[in-house]
């Protein structure tokens, strides 16, 4: 299963859903404070209260810093700027993210600022992870320490600490994640910080439920984090804590607990906008009820993530229409914008409806073409076995053949030249021995065995050979079948009764019988042709 992980930006986002939109609250904020730099001060507070469940609004406040910054000329002003819109976007807009972090790496690199420096490294560590990019996070996150360690802040380097421990963990190096996330834990209990430190909880507790003899222990910390998230009312940590609660009690086989947690995580997930959280709660209930048979819930909360996938992915046409709602304050405008509203959740939804027939009907499509290509594969490889078997079951005949034939004509050799030099009595019992040999020795009997088991392995040669060549007595078509299995003349005699060089004359006759000359194979042609 897929679990939601929890990482740490340059600043710690404890924002729960502002009701005021955020262009409304910095119109305000101009009205009220005229001087550019308190706005400034104001701005920085106003960017921690939005976490990454608001990335727009972030953004949209990076966006005003910048414009003050190029106002006063104030280069600072201008790198937090940049640092406030990468850092929003880090989970969405992978390219102005970086963007924009590495803009503020130059222009804090350019005023020597490490501390600024180790928190823009650490952001684009976790853009890298976001991406999957590990060489690119891990450098980031190590240049993020070093600067750290330079400006002496024993706080970010527990945050830093946190990052790296997270990255690991993304990246399946469970032993480093906890040796980091241990690291980043022991800094923050000897700076005696609440600040941050339920989100190292919930890391380090996620890291040791995934060994089986930290489980109880992993539990304990996430259960702490939840507790200290209630104490803070930071109700964005709070849905990421009980979120990942479905994952651990997955791992202790405790469905009903799973079921309730999932129900817990989406309310507390909803309820302060936190929509990656709520997105990664849906897919995890998708995988849960799967995987316990549950499939009308299975695919109610699959629709709900793939349709917050869509909205996640066009955040910047929701705020497109975000602003033209700010624009229409009449009556007239309101009922529009309800309208447009209505026909695009229809559409959304036909949508959604439409998508998900075409992938049912193509996982349909798939499933049965790789189960009829396994079979196919597998009814092959069966044949294969089964030609490969008859083939040697032919050879040993072949062989047997040729050797018991030898033995047969051996037999009346010696009988012959016994029945010479016998006496009539005992001349008379060797010719009587050498008619048993005769009468068990049947030449054709024995041909019609090899040739049907011939058959088995060359389907269809003899039809074909005598469909080509409808001349071929039955001695040259023995022949033919003997040249087939590339006998010598030698074996051929033994089989067929008659001397080596009685072979060879044969073998002439043959090839001026099928057209061939003399540089001509014949033991190719019969191969290939036939």
């Amino acid at each position: 299963m897929k679990i939601v992980t929890s990482i740490i930006f340059t600043v710690l986002w404890l924002s729960n859903t502002q009701a005021q939109p955020v262009q409304e609250r910095i119109s305000a904020l101009a009205d009220t404070v005229p001087d550019l730099r308190s706005q400034v001060d104001q701005l920085f507070l106003l960017s921690d209260e939005y976490g990454h469940s608001q990335p727009e609004n972030r953004k949209y406040i990076g966006e005003k810093l910048l414009e003050i910054g190029q106002q006063l000329n104030d280069n600072f002003i201008q790198g937090r700027g940049h640092e406030v819109i990468g850092s929003a976007m880090a989970f969405s807009d992978f390219p102005v993210a970086i963007q924009n972090l590495l803009q503020a790496v130059s222009i804090f690199e350019e005023l020597k600022n490490d501390e600024w420096l180790a928190k823009v490294y650490s952001d684009l560590s976790v853009v890298y992870q976001s991406m999957n990019e590990k060489e690119n996070a891990i450098t980031s996150i190590n240049k993020a320490a070093d600067y750290a360690y330079q400006a002496g802040d024993s706080s970010f380097i527990s945050t830093v600490y946190t990052n790296k421990s997270s990255i690991y963990y993304h990246f399946k190096n469970i032993d480093s994640a906890l040796y980091n996330g241990k690291i980043a834990l022991a800094y923050k209990k000897a700076l005696n910080q609440k600040r941050g430190t339920n989100l190292i909880l919930l890391n380090l507790g996620l890291i040791m439920t995934e060994y089986d003899s930290l489980l109880d222990e992993g539990l304990s910390l996430i259960l702490e984090a939840k507790d200290l998230a209630l104490e803070r009312d930071d109700g964005v940590m709070l849905s990421d804590v009980i979120a990942n609660l479905i994952y651990v009690y997955y791992r202790y086989d405790d469905i009903k607990s799973c079921y309730a947690y999932i129900d817990s995580a989406v309310w507390a997930a909803d309820s302060v906008d936190n929509d990656y959280t709520l997105q990664a709660v849906h897919r995890m209930a998708q995988e849960v009820y799967s995987e316990f048979g549950k499939m009308d819930k299975a695919y109610a909360h699959l629709l709900k993530e793939y349709e917050m996938e869509k909205e996640l992915r066009g955040l910047q046409v929701q705020k497109k229409f975000e602003i033209l709602e700010l624009n229409y304050k009449n009556e007239k405008g309101l009922r529009q914008i309800a309208v447009l509203e209505k026909e695009k959740a229809q559409t959304q939804t036909r949508y959604t409806v439409a998508i998900m027939i075409a992938l049912f009907t193509i996982l349909v499509a798939a499933l049965i073409y790789v189960v009829t290509k396994r079979n196919a594969k597998i009814r092959e490889r069966e044949l294969t076995l089964e030609l490969e078997h008859k083939k040697r079951e032919l050879a040993s005949y072949a062989i047997n053949f040729v050797q018991k034939n030898t033995l047969f004509g051996e037999l009346k050799v010696r009988m012959t030249e016994l029945q010479k030099i016998m006496g009539p009595e005992s001349a008379k019992e060797i010719k009587q021995i050498k008619r048993l040999i005769e009468d068990n020795h049947r030449a054709d009997k024995e041909w019609e065995n090899f040739k049907l088991r011939f058959e088995e392995v060359h389907e269809d040669f003899f039809k074909n050979l005598t469909a080509k060549f409808p001349d071929l007595g039955n001695a040259e078509i023995k022949l033919c079948a003997l040249l087939r299995l590339n006998l010598n003349l030698k074996e051929s005699s033994h089989i067929l009764g008659i001397s080596p060089d009685s072979v060879k004359t044969a073998r002439h006759r043959l090839r001026k019988k099928l057209g061939l000359n003399t540089e001509d194979n014949l033991v190719q042609f019969l191969t290939v042709h036939l």
